[in-house]
């Protein structure tokens, strides 16, 4: 799977600290150079950031008042005549936190719509995508992954899926992402130190990834079987170890647990009473309260979409996770069973969920935003299969291609239109297409600080892009590949499974009629027009 000791050494001293740095730098840049339409904010979003104002601004758990002073909103919920946001209050208390501080050197009013989204898209969200960026590297080289397959998958994962989106968005699903993540840094961590001997070291890193476990379970009721599934790792990989580093483990998770219970008393009246039994929205409640909670029989038609669409596919949109099949694989084969049944049984009951869930699409946007949260646990085998990949020219050449057919598609999303319309099928050729063509772009550092406006301002993106391509295709070719003819072999694949990609979306074509265009042109141009009419 790796050289651990090439790893180490490569990995050591100052340079490492300082290329990891810029590697943080151009993640952080292509996260934040792009962002929404601040017209466009979904009832998502605000419904948390209403929890965290009327935290900080009225101390309570009631928004009520955030909703007379912003507007009314579809995601809520409502006990006794009073209203509460509809959704688990993980995110909602970050917010609360990051709006806060602002609150510090600023009045309640001063504070615009637009304004608290940006605050929570920029100074909580991005921030998050980025400590995810250094979880996932952490855990792939505890677990041995070369440096080249460490830095491809790190950034095919980040900037290549719908990871980047909700990076920018204040959902929950990233936040779930990342905190399941730390909940495997930290057991994988813990395992490392009990090797070396330092116990605790071991219960200390454990600790950290008990919290992380619970942060992810207090921010969406479906993280709840996936952190039960990492307890039963935990169990598993160090009841005969060190039951301390378990004991550390439960003890970083409870507090959340508790706090999430006391949440449901204080706001809906008992410690398992959820919002989801309070909705106002009739067509919401009628979806959460059919089947079991919500959930139906598996469909395959939502599976198929949820999975393999150009729009709201897992595949479909971030091909690379394909790798997933071999990874499971050689992580069971090297000895890491725990972590490969884990890891895929996370995976697997995410698939099931969407599946099974009639909301599946999860209206505007662009992949499937329900699986966003086992994203970055997917990746875990993803990078091992990417890995063994990499030393194979072929392989490597078909693993790199994949990487970049997903970042092509996930970037332009992201600078033209993020959130799509849920009747693109094909969202290059439909709706990205019309963007381009009539020069409209989503709001970017260019159209927000200067005057220049269209596809001009997307100059500074492509380089970064172009950086984080070179690093996908170049980066491990020589180490790997040291016979020149090899490493032109696996440039020919890559451009050529990249190619191929990109000829097999232009061959599906586009469903829109010309007023479908038309509508849709309208739409874009209204979007810009507004933007610009906000502050800067």
């Amino acid at each position: 799977m790796g050289q651990t000791a090439d790893n180490t050494s490569t990995t050591s001293g100052r340079w490492w600290w300082g290329r990891e740095a810029l590697l943080c730098l151009l993640v952080a840049l292509t996260l934040g150079y792009s962002w929404m339409f601040r017209r466009a904010s979904a009832p998502n979003e605000r419904s948390r950031i209403y929890l965290s104002v009327a935290l900080v601004d009225h101390g309570t758990v009631a928004i009520d008042k955030p909703i007379e002073t912003y507007g009314g909103i579809l995601d809520v919920a409502k006990v006794k005549g009073s209203h509460r946001s509809d959704k688990a209050p993980g995110a909602g208390l970050l917010g609360a936190v990051v709006y806060g501080a602002a609150r510090l050197a600023s009045a309640a009013d001063a504070w615009t719509k637009s304004e608290l989204l940006d605050l929570m898209r920029f100074w909580l969200m991005l921030p998050i995508g980025v400590a995810g960026f250094l979880l996932l590297r952490m855990v792939l080289r505890d677990i041995g992954l070369d440096p080249p397959a460490v830095d491809v998958a790190s950034l095919a994962w980040i900037l290549g899926s719908s990871a980047f989106h909700y990076s920018n968005a204040f959902f929950g699903h990233q936040i779930v992402a990342v905190g399941l993540l730390g909940a495997f840094v930290g057991l994988v961590r813990c395992q490392k130190r009990l090797s070396s001997g330092g116990k605790w070291a071991a219960r200390a890193v454990a600790f950290g990834g008990g919290m992380a476990a619970g942060v992810a379970g207090m921010t969406e009721y479906p993280a709840a079987i996936p952190c039960i599934m990492i307890a039963m790792y935990a169990t598993t990989v160090l009841i005969r170890r060190d039951v301390g580093s378990l004991a550390a483990f439960a003890a970083g998770a409870l507090p959340f647990a508790v706090g999430l219970f006391v949440y449901h008393s204080v706001a809906f009246g008992g410690p398992l009473e959820l919002p989801y039994f309070h909705l106002v929205n009739e067509n919401f409640d009628e979806v959460h309260t059919s089947g079991l909670g919500g959930l139906k029989w598996p469909h395959l038609e939502w599976f198929l979409g949820g999975v393999f669409s150009l729009h709201r596919g897992w595949l479909g949109t971030s091909p690379f996770f394909v790798l997933i099949i071999p990874g499971l694989w050689l992580l069971w084969r090297r000895g890491r069973r725990a972590l490969c049944v884990t890891s895929g049984a996370i995976v697997l009951y995410y698939i099931a969920f969407i599946a099974s869930w009639p909301l599946w699409e999860g209206g505007w946007g662009y992949g499937p935003r329900h699986l966003v949260a086992m994203m970055g646990v997917a990746m875990i085998p993803t990078a091992a299969g990417l890995a063994w990949c990499l030393r194979r020219w072929f392989a490597s050449g078909l693993a790199r291609g994949l990487v970049l057919l997903g970042l092509l598609g996930h970037q332009l999303v992201g600078a033209l239109f993020p959130e799509l319309p849920a009747d693109s099928q094909n969202p290059l050729m439909e709706a990205l297409a019309v963007m381009w063509n009539n020069g409209l772009v989503a709001p970017n550092w260019l159209t927000h600080y200067t005057d220049l406006s269209g596809v001009i301002t997307l100059l500074p993106l492509a380089v970064l892009v172009g950086v984080v391509a070179g690093i996908v295709v170049g980066r491990g070719l020589i180490r790997h590949h040291r016979f020149r003819l090899r490493r032109i072999g696996v440039a020919f694949v890559c451009a050529t499974t990249f190619l191929v990609g990109v000829a097999g979306i232009r061959a599906v074509g586009s469903d829109w009629d010309e007023k479908r265009v038309a509508d849709f042109k309208e739409l874009g141009e209204f979007f810009v027009r507004e933007e610009a009419k906000l502050p800067r």
